[in-house]
């Protein structure tokens, strides 16, 4: 939304008297009208899945195409860094190797552990869901979908 704002504002520069805000109007007008107007029109059309639940496992924008076995998932935690909470799926050490196996998500990994302090994936911090209650049922689904996995292996 910052992006309309800023439009309207390089419109009223364009109108103003001093040759130089004119010319700052029009630079600006090119940036946030021509360039991020489209980006946050496609924003708001195209709907982007965030997080998807399975009964295998949970896939996140992080991941791709790979669904996190829930079997991977050691714990499902809300988490605070400074003002900002989001839920983390802390990993099994084999698991996470695996999932982390390209260099952008070797990065978006190293910043989570840097935040989180062990090997985790922070969720999408776009959610709009309520966090508390949405950690809390996925450490339930984990829970819940762990034990039925253990009592289908043999043994």
């Amino acid at each position: 939304m910052g992006a309309l704002a800023l439009t309207a504002i390089s419109v009223l520069l364009i109108r103003a008297d001093n040759l130089a805000v004119v010319v700052v109007g029009w630079v600006a007008l090119a940036f946030f009208g021509v360039l991020s107007i489209p980006v946050l029109i496609h924003k708001l059309v195209v709907a982007r899945v965030e997080l998807r639940v399975t009964p295998e496992g949970v896939q996140t924008v992080q991941s791709g195409d790979t669904v996190i076995a829930w079997s991977a998932i050691e714990v499902v935690r809300l988490d605070r860094v400074h003002r900002t909470s989001f839920i983390s799926l802390v990993i099994s050490e084999p698991a996470y190797g695996e999932l982390m196996n390209t260099s952008s998500k070797k990065a978006k990994g190293a910043g989570d552990r840097a935040a989180i302090g062990e090997k985790a994936i922070g969720l999408p911090g776009g959610l709009t869901a309520r966090l508390a209650p949405l950690a809390e049922w996925l450490e339930t689904e984990r829970i819940v979908r762990s034990d039925r996995l253990d009592r289908r292996s043999p043994g």
